[in-house]
């Protein structure tokens, strides 16, 4: 079944989906692109009319107009998912993403195949399309790292490839950077997608995580050996400056208030305050938020970001006031700050509270907030991500260049997270000694 609609699927979709998935287990992905070719791109001569028959009568039904767009999608995603959980086949979910870039090769010959082409060409410009896009990005640096595109055997229509323009530049090009999007970006909603996604977002974390551990350790070593000397022998992993790198460092990991570190002051604040008035608690909390932007920017938090928080927070939940905080109480504030600070997932256009924060502090304080509201309810990792997710891709086709605070927003977020919630549970203290 469908999960966009409540219909069952046409024994024709059936047909080709299981025609895909018997395709994937008994040939080369370099095989399975050419059948892929004749049978959507072209739609003419498949070595199996009947699937290509099936395929035609799915492309006439009534709905096909609105609702082709997500069969297409899982038929694509039927190879996707096989691919992306073997390093050998990734490369060629680039390749099959590229063929919708391609030229029909033979046009005209029957209603039917126009029929089909016209589809394919219309998938090009939905949200769907766009997800595989996204997909394609983070398996391209697959590519580039373990072979050479000379070694791939590329299909013989991938030679033919229409370019439309290279949008190198994108902030969608960095996606593979950030497997906390993955969930929310790369478009597969079944079990064996999630799955495939969950896999590959665990050992790009644990890359990571091992790499910026890495760089710490280089840093600290050198300093150790020539204090004269700031540079690291080992290249930076994060698109920051080293020194960006650094503040990052010591704000989400260091120890930023005597002997505490953000974690440990999340956890006083909640020891603090649990079971006070709702009233107090958001009293507190607006201290809390408001203590390291108003020591490195007072002037901004004075005159602007103090006092619209606390409207924010005064005006949340007042028939609670009285109450004690509790659980449900502390998640619907932390989730509504998020709302307020980042962006509503549902009004990604919508968020200039963030924007705000962006032109008058820095991306590490912004992130360094965004924990401290984390730090107090964990459970909301996902939310955080999900909006995150959000914002890029209502930027993913900007010019990085133009978008800056962006990238350095969610360079800031993974180190904060690799910290915080690692898979690999590293120790990231060192940064004590910097």
């Amino acid at each position: 079944m469908h999960s966009y609609h409540s219909r069952q699927d046409t024994w024709e979709e059936s047909i080709v989906y299981d025609h895909l998935r018997d395709l994937r287990q008994v040939e080369s992905p370099e095989q399975v692109l050419d059948r892929f070719v004749t049978l959507f791109i072209d739609g003419v001569d498949y070595p199996d009319p009947s699937i290509l028959a099936a395929l035609h009568t799915v492309a006439a039904m009534r709905w096909a107009q609105t609702e082709f767009r997500f069969f297409l999608n899982r038929c694509c995603h039927i190879l996707t998912n096989y691919w992306g959980t073997y390093p050998a086949c990734q490369p060629w979910i680039v390749e099959l993403v590229d063929l919708f870039e391609c030229t029909p090769l033979r046009t005209g010959y029957s209603q039917e195949s126009r029929r089909l082409q016209q589809l394919v060409q219309q998938f090009r410009e939905t949200e769907q399309y766009k997800a595989l896009r996204r997909l394609r990005e983070t398996f391209s640096p697959t590519r580039q790292e373990t072979a050479d595109t000379s070694d791939l055997g590329r299909s013989k229509v991938t030679a033919n490839k229409h370019q439309l323009g290279s949008d190198h530049a994108t902030v969608r090009k960095l996606v593979h950077r950030y497997p906390f999007l993955y969930p929310y970006c790369l478009g597969s909603d079944d079990t064996e997608g999630r799955q495939m996604i969950n896999q590959v977002r665990l050992e790009r974390e644990q890359k990571i995580e091992t790499d910026l551990s890495r760089y710490l350790t280089s840093l600290v070593r050198q300093q150790a050996a020539r204090p004269s000397s700031s540079a690291s022998s080992m290249s930076n992993p994060t698109l920051l400056s080293q020194e960006q790198f650094i503040m990052a460092a010591k704000q989400f990991a260091g120890k930023i208030d005597g002997p505490y570190t953000c974690k440990d002051l999340a956890r006083q604040f909640l020891k603090a305050n649990w079971g006070n008035s709702y009233l107090d608690f958001k009293h507190e909390l607006h201290q809390y938020l408001t203590r390291e932007i108003g020591r490195s920017f007072p002037r901004y938090n004075k005159s602007s970001f103090s006092p619209a928080l606390w409207q924010l927070l005064r005006n949340m939940q007042p028939q609670n006031d009285d109450q004690p905080l509790q659980a449900s109480l502390l998640g619907r504030t932390c989730n509504q700050l998020m709302d307020t600070l980042l962006v509503n997932p549902q009004l990604s256009t919508e968020h200039m509270r963030f924007i705000d924060l962006t032109e008058n502090t820095s991306a590490t304080h912004i992130i360094d907030l965004l924990l401290k509201i984390l730090l107090l309810c964990q459970q909301l990792q996902s939310n955080l991500e999900r909006r995150f997710a959000a914002l890029f891709k209502h930027y993913e086709l900007f010019v990085r260049d133009g978008i800056d605070w962006l990238v350095q927003s969610l360079e800031n977020l993974q180190i904060a997270l690799s910290i915080h919630f690692g898979v690999s549970k590293l120790d990231f203290s060192l940064v004590n000694q910097l």
